[in-house]
């Protein structure tokens, strides 16, 4: 490495931390604030509440640096060139090719870095996140229950409550009880519920079962409601939210290779998939977003004026918002079986365009 390599890697160092920082402090601030109304509000100790966001950090870096390296190494360019820095480089004859060589070599080595966090950290970070929250859970069984909201990971049951008190009741508890291979689920309305640290205590409840019954004489099928009292059900709370020494295996904690194997492993048993090989394309198409994102930011950023320190910093801005709106819009849709997951790799082929046409017109300069 050069001196000018050295150099110009330095002066990326702040911009791209910066960079970093800035967006997944505003990705995150929807979880602090989700944190915020769910743990904070239920007296859950502050240092649970700090880990809690470590171990979901890892999850929003993945997006988040690939878009701050953009940004610090616009910036950087940017800077240079209205300091004249990247006159002074162009006229000793170094190419847009050389130019972009650092930038590459960065991008290259960010994307490979963030393939290898994928499969090491982030799997890890999400089931210590689990077991963390299910630890809160079985402390603070009430932290799961959102008033006048419906939760519906609340082990098997979909609950809504009019109110939670301090001392852990639930007021006009209304719960949909998933029972066995039944259509329908179980409705349970109560006044009042305890939740304690190892019971859950449902008094003076009404409970509503929908029976059907095939008739195969006539082609189909009569429904019977039935309505019962319960006076007192208590039921542990194991029953909801499981063993608290394991943790439920969701696509988040997941790697790629694990990804692929659990795919191929549900698609030989005809089990549904789409769910993982979504988070297999998501994962595999973030961290290359960094090569892109890399070589953009000097193409963008290389101009002989002065006064366009604002517009590059407006563009850049731009481009990440444009980016993340393509990216969730489609990530959503893929998740509700409306397109084909490999349709999420569209936002990388857009910035591959981009960088090209950029590149050619660099070029001709």
């Amino acid at each position: 490495m050069i001196k000018i390599d050295r150099y110009v890697l330095k002066e990326m160092f702040l911009p791209t931390l910066f960079g970093i920082s800035l967006i997944t402090f505003a990705l995150m601030i929807d979880i602090i604030r989700s944190i915020a109304e769910t743990l904070i509000v239920k007296s859950v100790p502050l240092m649970e509440i700090l880990a809690m966001f470590s171990y979901l950090t890892p999850q929003i870096m993945v997006q988040t640096v690939p878009l701050g390296i953009f940004f610090g190494i616009m910036m950087t360019y940017n800077n240079m060139s209205t300091t004249s820095e990247m006159v002074a480089m162009q006229s000793s004859g170094m190419s847009i090719n050389r130019i972009l060589k650092m930038p590459l070599f960065l991008g290259i080595v960010v994307t490979l870095g963030i393939y290898g966090f994928q499969e090491k950290v982030q799997p890890l970070a999400q089931k210590k996140a689990d077991m963390l929250m299910k630890k809160i859970a079985y402390s603070k069984p009430t932290a799961q229950l959102q008033p006048k909201q419906f939760v519906s990971d609340v082990g098997n049951m979909s609950v809504y409550v009019e109110d939670v008190t301090e001392d852990g009741k639930a007021k006009n508890l209304i719960a949909f009880l998933k029972s066995g291979d039944s259509e329908f689920s179980q409705v349970i309305m109560a006044k009042e519920t305890d939740f304690t640290n190892s019971e859950i205590i449902i008094n003076d409840a009404k409970t509503y079962t929908v029976l059907p019954n095939e008739i195969k004489d006539e082609n189909r099928k009569v429904y019977t409601l039935l309505e019962g009292n319960i006076k007192q059900r208590v039921t542990p709370i194991s029953s909801f939210f499981g063993d608290p020494r394991k943790t439920k295996i969701t696509k988040e904690s997941l790697g790629i290779i694990q990804l692929i194997r659990t795919i191929k492993e549900k698609k030989a048993i005809g089990d549904e998939y789409k769910v993982f090989e979504t988070e297999l394309y998501k994962k595999i198409y973030s961290p290359l977003s960094a090569i892109f994102f890399a070589l953009l930011g000097p193409l963008l950023s290389i101009r002989h004026s002065r006064t366009i320190k604002g517009l590059n910093l407006g563009m850049s801005l731009g481009i990440i918002l444009a980016y993340m709106g393509v990216q969730d819009a489609l990530l959503a849709m893929a998740e509700n079986n409306q397109i084909e997951p490999f349709l999420l790799f569209i936002p990388n082929l857009i910035l591959l365009a981009i960088t090209i046409f950029s590149y050619r017109v660099q070029s001709r300069r």
